[in-house]
């Protein structure tokens, strides 16, 4: 008897990551789309995937155990025709309500917020191209960089350049999606804790450390970037949990605090 090959399309690959470490989000998965449940099968390195489900653009519901729910819509348009991947950043639940430090609410015009711990930087840049967009790090700890979100921190420890990792070309050499046109030789990288904002409001959880922890908090809004730094263990908490309106960070008239438009102008594509 002729041996038969079946063989099947993949329409679709989500994976998951764990926002606060950058590790693949693990537990149990239940997926849907446009409201109903789906199957799907889950490779070794834990990704989900669909196949044979056609390729029409639809609401992705996500719901991990042990991570708050995400949902984003799938646009077929901007993904790889050959293998279509999404990669899903999951905040964490705080179910304890000591574990992490909340950071939510309103804040006009918001676009994005993210953070980066100015004490949890083991990378610092070598070298950068800037026509091919390329950087180079080097870790005194010999680490190679996991995940795609980062912030080359400024020498005042005020704020910083997100940049995202596209792929890595050799050891300690990245391709990235934008380069500063500023100096960074010699500063520092930090992996970057994405929040989520929808409409307006914000969801941002940060890890709680003892001791020092300090934070550069980022609020992308239709008029620029503002930084603020950020203690959580110097911040007035609510008592219910660790937790702390964005705009209450925000409307903070610090001296550390700075409105730095500046960075949009020293970001660059190629």
């Amino acid at each position: 008897m002729a041996d038969v090959t079946i063989t099947h399309r993949i329409d679709l690959a989500v994976s998951f990551v764990d926002n606060i470490s950058g590790a693949p989000a693990r537990g149990h998965v239940l997926l849907s789309r446009n409201g109903a449940i789906v199957r799907y099968l889950m490779s070794s390195d834990g990704i989900a995937l669909f196949s044979d489900v056609g390729r029409e653009d639809f609401v992705l519901g996500i719901n991990v155990s042990g991570y708050e729910y995400e949902e984003l819509q799938v646009e077929y348009a901007n993904l790889d025709e050959g293998f279509p991947l999404i990669e899903v950043s999951l905040i964490p639940q705080d179910t304890l309500g000591d574990v992490y430090t909340t950071i939510d609410g309103t804040l006009s015009g918001l676009i994005a917020a993210d953070a980066v711990c100015v004490e949890r930087t083991v990378w610092s840049v070598l070298s950068v191209d800037q026509r091919k967009r390329l950087l180079t790090v080097e870790s005194q700890y010999k680490r190679e960089i996991g995940g795609k979100s980062y912030g080359i921190i400024a020498k005042d420890n005020e704020s910083y350049a997100p940049i995202a990792i596209i792929k890595k070309i050799s050891y300690g050499i990245y391709k990235i999606d934008s380069v500063p046109t500023e100096d960074i030789l010699g500063l520092r990288l930090a992996y970057r804790v994405a929040g989520r904002v929808r409409d307006g409001t914000c969801l941002l959880r940060l890890p709680h450390r003892s001791g020092n922890a300090n934070w550069i908090i980022r609020a992308e809004t239709e008029s620029g970037n503002t930084f603020r730094t950020f203690d959580p263990s110097e911040a007035e908490l609510s008592t219910a949990g660790r937790r702390i309106g964005i705009s209450d960070i925000m409307s903070r008239a610090a001296p550390t605090a700075k409105n730095t438009d500046k960075h949009d102008a020293e970001m660059k594509g190629g």
